[in-house]
């Protein structure tokens, strides 16, 4: 293969892999790609067959002008989805396939290379997923080997000189691999560093639409008539930080509230949501809180949420949340009719939103009691409304709650739905425009949203308001992180009905329905595993924000200073009392040793301590490379030395001359080498095929290397000086 061709290999190869993360990020759509990737497949084989016919400049201008006008469709309908990211995509995909075909002089070589660096940037800012790090660093290996080839055959051809005939991964060795290191470990601090910006700077579909596309299980939504395997979903919906005293297993997350239900659905209150505006903080912090209407704060009890982006616009609270303590700051949240706290604007949050949480002693429901519309005095509240209720319906609630206060008549039908019914998620078979009294009377099973409906229904035909609630149950402890998690199969239904002049939580599931901590197991090891990684991914790549850029400084800023404060006071305890004394007739006499109780600290200042485990350390290092430097080494590996180091030497060694040529060659340009070669071929020889390995001989091969190559090296430095002090040859 010529050199030429090597180029263009690398340069399909890298085209090939860049856009792979694309399709997943929803950024290229998979038919575009399996397109792109048949054109490259296309363009490494006509390389490999040695075509080496390329595209005529008035193609070129044919294929631009013909992308024209798909080029403008194409911008119009990314920029009426808010996908603007999707058709430059496109455009540069289409100018690297150009490019591959029509590569006439050697800088549109690197044009190609440049447009796949820009492929790569785009993989790699709208991915959200932790798994991209592998990308970036097989990227950064085929980027820095492919780059240190390019210049290694641009130099060599410059120099006149024939590159070496080997792959690019060995011909950059220990440089290319310290490179690849560096630049990792830079990019983090110039990461830390770099401006925040409040919302990702490229994203997959925008807007809302990549939330929904991340999203499974939990909902704004409810109809009883769809049915999913949420409670088989593990993926994690939120992580909680919890104070002490408060367990997670327990734990009920409110999320919305629903009012109306309406042919198998139910919806929230048509009353809209009424703001609700932060206050200064009482325990003093400069974050501004949100107080729950009606709450009082018991004490300084918080919780820490990291909430996932869900496909709902409400923040989960803890049933005992007193405030809210967002983690940005913003100028209002909503408060529906039902208790929910819902996000400004009406679309769901599209990254990991964090806030912390005041808790009380007990639930509590922030809504108001229940009222009918001041437009219609003569209505009834809607949380008595009793629109899909039967008569079969409201005479079985009849029946089970019977007389008696409403706390009591609660209770009878609580326990009713929990010792007749059973739960269950297989309803194959089932599809009915009434599913609730089917539920009561026919299948008497179901999944929590079907008891916790017919709770509602049933408490509003006796007279007791009630509403549906949608939120999570129950929290895993991953003792990796430190964070209680909330998983999707954590998703739950229940019911707050207004009882003795309040609203209080039941929960008509039976226990065996309800979300229940998963058996500690390996499987469950490896998973809190993969979660710890996808949270600080999360946390501290997605979502790192300018806050957490102030929080990082000040740390830093506070640590410099206790480091320095401890470095004075340290001096001056060594000004002020560097020697010991002993209680003798002459003063400042030094103790002969350290009294009892000094520790570790004490003995270090001294520096005689100080300098002398210093000198030992060197000492220590001195002989640990003097012996790596003399170490014996296998006839093979010096062998393969000499090969390579001869190579780069200029003279005509290769891959196919045999070890008695190698010897000839040597011995004949350079007759000092002799006995080295000889030694150093035999023994390989000797080694290798005979299975041989001569006494001595092992500690002997290094120098004899060094001598030869040396050798070499001084015998073309006084070549080339002979030849710049010849006269110049006459014209």
């Amino acid at each position: 293969m010529t050199f030429g061709r090597e180029k263009r290999t690398m340069l399909g190869w890298t085209a090939l892999l860049a856009p792979m993360p694309l399709p997943f990020n929803d950024v290229l759509e998979w038919p575009v790609l399996f397109f792109y990737v048949f054109l490259v497949i296309y363009f490494l084989q006509r390389v490999e067959n040695g075509q080496e016919r390329w595209l005529p400049i008035w193609a070129l201008n044919l294929l631009g002008t013909l992308y024209l006008p798909i080029l403008a469709i194409d911008l119009r309908l990314s920029l009426a989805r808010d996908q603007a990211v999707k058709a430059l995509m496109h455009l540069i995909l289409f100018l690297v396939l150009v490019k591959l075909y029509s590569m006439h002089r050697e800088r549109e070589k690197w044009h190609v290379f440049v447009a796949t660096f820009f492929i790569f940037v785009a993989a790699m800012g709208t991915s959200s997923h932790p798994t991209i790090l592998l990308y970036l660093i097989g990227a950064l290996a085929v980027g820095f080997a492919v780059m240190g080839r390019f210049a290694e055959l641009h130099m060599a051809t410059k120099l006149g000189r024939v590159p070496r005939k080997t792959t690019i991964f060995p011909t950059v060795r220990w440089p290319f691999v310290v490179a690849c290191l560096l630049v990792f470990c830079l990019s983090v601090p110039i990461f830390a560093m770099l401006p925040r910006l409040n919302q990702p700077f490229l994203t997959g579909q925008g807007g809302n639409n990549l939330s929904l596309s991340r999203t499974t299980g939990f909902s704004d939504r409810v109809n009883l008539n769809l049915t999913s395997e949420i409670r088989g979903n593990r993926k994690v919906a939120m992580r909680l930080q919890l104070p002490a005293g408060v367990e997670g297993a327990e734990l009920r997350l409110k999320g919305t509230s629903y009012t109306y239900y309406r042919r198998q659905n139910w919806f929230r209150s048509v009353d809209g949501p009424r703001n609700l505006f932060p206050v200064p903080d009482p325990y003093g912090s400069s974050k501004k809180v949100f107080i729950m209407p009606g709450a009082e704060l018991e004490g300084a009890r918080t919780a820490t949420i990291f909430l996932e982006p869900l496909d709902s616009v409400a923040a989960i609270l803890p049933s005992t949340t007193r405030a809210v303590r967002p983690g940005v700051p913003l100028s209002h949240l909503r408060l529906d009719s039902g208790g929910s706290l819902l996000f400004p604007g009406s679309s769901p949050p599209d990254q990991m939103v964090q806030y912390e949480v005041e808790l009380g002693d007990g639930d509590f429901v922030a809504a108001p009691a229940p009222s009918s519309d001041p437009r219609r005095p003569d209505s009834l509240p809607e949380s008595l409304d009793t629109r899909g209720v039967s008569p079969r319906m409201a005479q079985l609630a009849e029946s089970v709650m019977g007389e008696g206060v409403d706390v009591e008549r609660t209770e009878r039908l609580l326990r009713h739905l929990l010792n007749e019914y059973t739960y269950t998620t297989d309803f194959v078979g089932r599809d009915g425009d009434r599913p609730i009294e089917d539920f009561l009377f026919e299948y008497r099973s179901g999944h929590c949203e079907y008891f916790a409906s017919a709770m509602v229904l049933l408490l509003r035909t006796q007279g007791v308001p009630a509403r549906l609630v949608t939120g999570f149950l129950g929290a895993e402890l991953n003792p990796i992180e430190g964070y209680y998690i909330v998983r999707q199969q954590n998703a739950h239904a229940w019911v707050e009905a207004w009882v003795d002049g309040a609203w209080r939580i039941y929960d008509p599931t039976p226990p065996d329905g309800r979300p229940t901590p998963a058996e500690r197991d390996f499987k469950l090891l490896l998973q809190q595993i993969y979660d710890y990684v996808a949270f600080r991914w999360d946390r501290y790549v997605l979502t790192y924000s300018s806050a957490d850029q102030q929080s990082v400084w000040q740390s830093v800023r506070e640590r410099v200073t206790e480091l320095w404060e401890r470095w004075r006071r340290w001096r001056e305890d060594e000004a002020d009392d560097g020697r010991r004394t002993v209680p003798t007739g002459e003063p400042n006499v030094p103790t002969a040793g350290l009294e009892q109780g000094e520790d570790l600290q004490a003995l270090w200042q001294d520096p005689k301590v100080r300098y002398g485990g210093a000198a030992l350390l060197a000492a220590v290092l001195l002989s640990l490379g003097i012996w790596l430097r003399r170490r014996p080494l296998p006839a093979t590996e010096v062998y393969a030395r000499l090969r390579r180091g001869l190579a780069e030497l200029g003279l005509p060694v290769d891959e196919t001359t045999a070890p008695l040529e190698l010897r000839r060659r040597v011995v004949a340009l350079h007759p000092e080498t002799r006995d080295d070669v000889h030694l150093v071929v035999d023994t390989y020889v000797r080694q290798s095929f005979a299975g041989e390995v001569p006494t001595g001989s092992s500690r002997e091969l290094r120098p004899a290397l060094e001598r030869i190559l040396g050798q070499v090296r001084r015998d073309l430095k006084a070549r080339k000086q002979a030849e710049r002090r010849l006269p110049p040859r006459a014209a």
